[in-house]
C-alpha cells in the first residue's frame, strides 16, 4: 500500500513540547511528576506589551509583562510593528523569569526568530518545566531603535498574535487576556542628523573644504546654517549636494583644528573637527633635500619642494646640473646600464639605488615647485622638476644620456 503523505505542515510549538514530553513520560511506565498537586487557577492570565515613546536615534525598551496565579511555565508569541520606524536590537531578562538554579545557569530560556512574513516571534520555556512565579511581573524587555529620520508625532501598533501560553501539564491557559501596545515619537522631538566626515585630503590653508555624508534629502533640504568655531557662515560661502557640503577656503585662514556645526530643522546639529594643516609657502629653488631619507625606514613624509626633488634624485639616481644637495649625497646612486638607440649611437640608461618597492611616502602639503612658461616665446624659466621614475632624455633632445628608473612604491 502506498504511503500517504500530509496534505499540510506540523506545526511546531511551545505547546507540542510539553504534550510529547507528558506522552513519553507515561509511555515508558514513569509517574509524571507534573500530574500531581494539580490546581484550579484562581484567574485567567494577562500578557501585556507596554506603550513607550522615544526620540529619533534612541533606543527603547518595551517591557512584556505577565500576570498569573503561577500556572504558566511557558509562552510563545508574534509580534508585529512598523520596521521602518523601529528595528529590533535585542532582549533583556525581566525580573519574573531571571531565577538561576544551584549551577548558577539560568532556569528560563528565550528564544527569538524573525519570519518571513516580517513579524517577530519569542518564546520563554525551562527544562524542567517551571511555573513562572504568581502575580505580575515583567517577562522580558524587548529593546528597538528609533528609525534617525522618525518624525515627531509618528505612532506605531505593537501587536500580538498566535499567543499560546502553556502550563505544566501541555495544556493551554485558556482564556488568555492580550493586551497590545503601542511606540510613539513625542511632539516636539527632534530627528538625528547623518554624521559628517572631515575633508583629509588638501586639506590645506588656501583649498576648499569639502564635507561628505550619507545623504538624507530631508535633513539636506532642511540645512538652515553651518558655523565655524561658533560663527554663522555667509550662505553665499557654502554649497550643498548630495552627500556633499563644500565651504570656501576663505573661511579656514590658520591652519588649526576648526569645529563645523551644521543646523537643520526638526534636527539635532550635525558636528565635526576640521583639521587645516599649513600652505606651502616657498617656491622650489632647484636645490635636492634628502635629509628626511635613510635606508631603515619603510614610511618617509614630504612637506617641502626640495624634498620631493630629493625624492626623484634618489629614484632617479641623478638630479639637474648645479643644482645643490642638503643631507647625504651617497644616497643619490648613479647607475648606468648600456643600450642601443640607433646605427652606433649607445645610449646611457640611468637609474638610482631605491626604486621603494614596500615604502610609502605621504606629501603632507602643498608645494609649489616654481618656474613659468611663456607661451608667447615658448620659452620655460625656473628650475626644471624631475619626475619621480619613468623614461625621458635627461636634456632636452638628448638621446644620449636617459632616465630608466621605476617607481614601485606608494605616493599618498
Amino acid at each position: 500500500m502506498p504511503r500517504m503523505k500530509p496534505k499540510g505542515r506540523y506545526r511546531f510549538s511551545i505547546l507540542c513540547c510539553f504534550v510529547v514530553l507528558t506522552l513519553l513520560l507515561n509511555l515508558v511506565g514513569v509517574v509524571n511528576p507534573f500530574m500531581t498537586g494539580i490546581a484550579a487557577a484562581d484567574q485567567n492570565p494577562v500578557l501585556e506589551l507596554g506603550s513607550v515613546s522615544g526620540n529619533p536615534g534612541e533606543e527603547v525598551r518595551v517591557p512584556l509583562t505577565l500576570t498569573s496565579s503561577g500556572q504558566v511555565v511557558g509562552l510563545q508569541f508574534d509580534l508585529s510593528y512598523d520596521h521602518d520606524l523601529l528595528t529590533y536590537q535585542g532582549r533583556t531578562y525581566g525580573d519574573l523569569i531571571n531565577a538561576v538554579n544551584d549551577d548558577g545557569d539560568r532556569i528560563y530560556t528565550i528564544a527569538t526568530n524573525h519570519l518571513p512574513d516580517g513579524k517577530f516571534r519569542l518564546m520563554v520555556y525551562s527544562i524542567p518545566t517551571t511555573p513562572m512565579p504568581s502575580g505580575s511581573g515583567t517577562v522580558v524587555e524587548l529593546r528597538f531603535l528609533v528609525a534617525a529620520g522618525a518624525a515627531a508625532g509618528q505612532t506605531c501598533a505593537l501587536e500580538f498574535s498566535g499567543v499560546i501560553l502553556a502550563d505544566r501539564y501541555g495544556e493551554e491557559a485558556i482564556p488568555t487576556t492580550v493586551n497590545n501596545g503601542q511606540f510613539s515619537v513625542p511632539q516636539g522631538s527632534v530627528s538625528q542628523p547623518p554624521a559628517l566626515t572631515a575633508d583629509s585630503t588638501d586639506n590645506t590653508v588656501g583649498q576648499d573644504v569639502y564635507l561628505s555624508f550619507t545623504d538624507d534629502e530631508a535633513w539636506r533640504n532642511a540645512i538652515s546654517e553651518i558655523s565655524v568655531d561658533g560663527s554663522a557662515v555667509d550662505s553665499g560661502k557654502y554649497t550643498i549636494a548630495a552627500g556633499s557640503i563644500t565651504i570656501d577656503q576663505s573661511v579656514f585662514t590658520t591652519a588649526k583644528d576648526y569645529t563645523i556645526a551644521v543646523s537643520a530643522a526638526g534636527y539635532n546639529d550635525a558636528s565635526v573637527t576640521q583639521t587645516m594643516h599649513p600652505a606651502s609657502t616657498s617656491v622650489w629653488d632647484g636645490s635636492i633635500d634628502v635629509t628626511w631619507y635613510n635606508t631603515t625606514d619603510s614610511v618617509f613624509y614630504i612637506d617641502t619642494p626640495a624634498k620631493l626633488a630629493g625624492l626623484a634624485a634618489i629614484v632617479n639616481g641623478i638630479y639637474n646640473t648645479g643644482a645643490t644637495v642638503t643631507g647625504n649625497p651617497d644616497y643619490i646612486v648613479y647607475n648606468v646600464g648600456g643600450g642601443t638607440l640607433a646605427g652606433s649611437t649607445t645610449a646611457t640608461w640611468v637609474y638610482g639605488g631605491d626604486d621603494f618597492t614596500g615604502k610609502t611616502v605621504y606629501l603632507t602639503t602643498d608645494l609649489d615647485m616654481g618656474g613659468v612658461y611663456d607661451s608667447t616665446t615658448q620659452t620655460w624659466s625656473g628650475p626644471n622638476y624631475m619626475p619621480i621614475g619613468g623614461q625621458y632624455c635627461m636634456t632636452y633632445q638628448d638621446g644620449t644620456t636617459l632616465i630608466g628608473s621605476s617607481w614601485n612604491g606608494t605616493f599618498d
